[in-house]
């Protein structure tokens, strides 16, 4: 089976967002004839030879034209060499191929973790064969065609490591400064932690610039900002730090929390679609800046020997059920 990928970004060196995907490539690779892949920016990769990469272009510069010529000249460029089209996270490629596709009798398959649907996400998602999803808050999750699929974490690349204690706490929040990953409550409550540091890495995009200075006017003397980190560096982020915080909202299933937990740090989530890899004291069901203080005290102070078999299953669970292994089988198998 011969398969077209449509993507934001083929980037394995410096894309924080889209680094991972480099490392699914991979992966589907070994169950694909061919992949030939279209993106809107192609940077450094080091990919299978049975992968082909096709760029719009916004490495050069931005102009929706050009990507939008391009998309069609790729597509001409390799017609009659693929049998199945897997859309990631972006419903453009489907709005823009759609026709197409149908039209050559070609399934179509539509990834999107997002909490909030709109008018192109349930145009793509008609289109589509399969809609893929992670979150069971997702809202793909409302057709009777999606499907929920692992997360799809390198548990060969995130794996647990000795590392030393800290003789300050140190919390760590990874994640771009947007309202939805709420940085402005870590921050408050690292006011009522002052004997803990608090770290934050991330950069925030375009339209939340003025919602990010305003959060690092509220940060006090403990909390430090650091610009967004490269997918294949965070590793050693989460083993410099005693815990790892993540305040985003039910709708995806952010894989920052499973990587961690699998580099076996403990971790803290405000999604319970996390119930089955955390225990329910690592789940905020409320989320104020006192709630979250008390929680990050709370498994900070955890005794190690309790904190230990509390990340082994934490792990197992990763391990078994959102590996990137079982992902791209699971893939495979339904297109």
């Amino acid at each position: 089976m011969r398969l077209l990928i449509c993507v934001q970004t083929v980037d394995t060196k410096d894309d924080p967002l889209m680094g991972f995907f480099h490392g699914w490539l991979t992966e589907l690779s070994k169950h694909f004839e061919s992949i030939h892949v279209i993106c809107l920016k192609e940077g450094t990769h080091n990919l299978p030879d049975n992968i082909h990469v096709h760029s719009l272009g916004k490495e050069t510069g931005e102009s929706r034209l050009k990507y939008v010529a391009r998309f069609y000249k790729h597509l001409w460029s390799i017609r009659g060499k693929y049998d199945r089209v897997f859309v990631h996270m972006n419903p453009h490629y489907v709005l823009l191929g759609g026709l197409y596709w149908k039209f050559k009798r070609i399934p179509i398959f539509f990834w999107r973790n997002h909490a909030k649907m709109n008018s192109m996400t349930q145009i793509a998602a008609r289109f589509s064969k399969n809609v893929f999803y992670t979150s069971p808050y997702a809202c793909m999750s409302v057709f009777k065609h999606g499907m929920q699929m692992p997360v799809g974490i390198d548990t060969h690349f995130f794996i647990p490591r000795v590392v030393e204690a800290h003789t300050v706490k140190k919390i760590l929040f990874l994640g771009r400064l947007s309202p939805v990953k709420r940085v402005e409550l870590f921050v408050e409550a690292g006011t009522l932690l002052p004997h803990y540091e608090f770290h934050i890495f991330g950069d925030a995009p375009p339209q939340d610039q003025t919602y990010a200075e305003d959060v690092k006017k509220k940060a006090g003397n403990n909390v430090f900002f650091h610009p967004s980190v490269k997918n294949e560096d965070t590793p050693t982020v989460y083993y410099a730090h005693d815990m790892y915080v993540n305040l985003t909202p039910e709708g995806s299933m952010d894989k920052t929390v499973l990587e961690a937990v699998a580099c076996g740090i403990p971790t803290l989530a405000s999604n319970k679609s996390f119930s089955e890899l955390l225990p329910p004291h690592a789940i905020l069901s409320t989320v104020t800046k006192e709630e979250l203080a008390g929680r990050i005290t709370l498994i900070v102070e955890t005794e190690k020997e309790e904190q230990k078999k509390i990340l082994e299953h934490s792990r197992s669970v990763v391990a078994m059920k959102h590996s990137l292994e079982k992902l791209a089988t699971m893939l495979y198998k339904v297109m």
